[in-house]
């Protein structure tokens, strides 16, 4: 983890993705601004000599992260800051994604099938007839 960073797709469960949706769900939206705050209070104090800050470093969201919203001032306080642009090859961004995505996707497949079975429904959805459920 990055010193005075404030990981914002964490705090609200969710990778930011159309595969981003965690089993365990979003927490409210008011128990993520909470979270974020108390991040930011959180954040290193000013240097004692100079009384200069560390910058706080947060990805660049959308205005949405699952169904939570960055509250705007926060939008448009990320807006204001300055960028830092990070670049990486293709092939290493895929390896990233599949990394850390590709267990979740496994585990919310297996889930869907174990619900299909526990409700009766004649096996795992891909194990029915589309004619008769």
């Amino acid at each position: 983890m990055i010193e005075n960073a404030i990981d914002l797709e964490g705090r609200a469960n969710h990778r930011g993705s159309a595969f981003g949706a965690h089993l365990s769900g979003q927490p409210s939206q008011i128990d993520f601004e909470n979270a974020v705050a108390l991040e930011f209070f959180k954040q290193q104090p000013p240097d004692s000599l100079s009384g200069n800050r560390n910058p706080t470093l947060l990805e660049d969201e959308g205005r949405m992260i699952g169904r939570i919203h960055l509250p705007p001032p926060l939008q448009a306080a990320m807006q204001q800051a300055p960028l830092i642009i990070l670049e990486a090859t293709l092939e290493s961004r895929v390896s990233h994604i599949f990394r850390n995505m590709s267990s979740s996707i496994w585990m919310r497949f297996e889930a869907l099938a174990r619900l299909a079975i526990l409700s009766g429904a004649g096996g795992a959805p891909w194990q029915q007839s589309p004619c008769h459920p």
